[in-house]
């Protein structure tokens, strides 16, 4: 871990190397989804401004394109962006839009497990009972829809689990689906 903090500043910049090349490249690419897509996933864990700037891209290429799919993950990928930031609203607003049969299983299993994640950071953030109940259920909903897209020996499904267990405070299978993802 120490030797992965301590060569940080080589990661950030090969990050920030691909950005500037997939940057070059939207301007001559035919397919700018795409690339404001790969600039978006550079972006998401690196700095929450551009990435957000780039959702807002993809999901104008989108939009621009009358792609349904292409609009429906894009919102997926915003809704994403809205959470990680603290925008629980904003990110369920986004999310609640999308019609779910415009998804192939691979997003619609993002999908699930981003709104699973709303609502339990919901919990987090609200500490009331009233919601903790409310948003606990409706947080499990979405992760046993996640969990039924995901094959029962993948890393996605024992995330998805250990999630749930968490939450239900099932800490011995929270801590052994961990454990199998840390191992696998």
């Amino acid at each position: 871990l120490q030797k992965t903090i301590d060569h940080k500043e080589e990661y950030v910049q090969a990050k920030l190397k691909r950005i500037d090349y997939y940057k070059a490249q939207t301007a001559e690419s035919t397919d700018r989804f795409r690339m404001y897509f790969k600039i978006y996933e550079e972006y998401k864990t690196l700095n929450y401004d551009s990435a957000f700037t780039y959702v807002r891209k993809l999901q104008d290429e989108a939009y621009h394109s009358k792609n349904s799919s292409q609009i429906a993950f894009a919102k997926v990928k915003l809704g994403f962006i809205l959470l990680s930031s603290g925008m629980f609203n904003e990110a369920l607003d986004s999310l609640m839009s999308i019609d779910r049969n415009d998804l192939r299983d691979s997003v619609k299993k993002e999908f699930y497990h981003v709104v699973a994640r709303t609502y339990f950071d919901l919990v987090d953030f609200n500490r009331d009972q009233y919601f903790t109940e409310r948003y606990t259920r409706l947080g499990n909903r979405y992760v046993d829809s996640a969990l039924v897209l995901c094959k029962n020996s993948s890393v996605e499904y024992f995330s998805l689990r250990a999630m749930k267990n968490l939450r239900m405070e099932k800490l011995d299978d929270a801590r052994a689906d961990f454990e199998y993802q840390i191992s696998n």
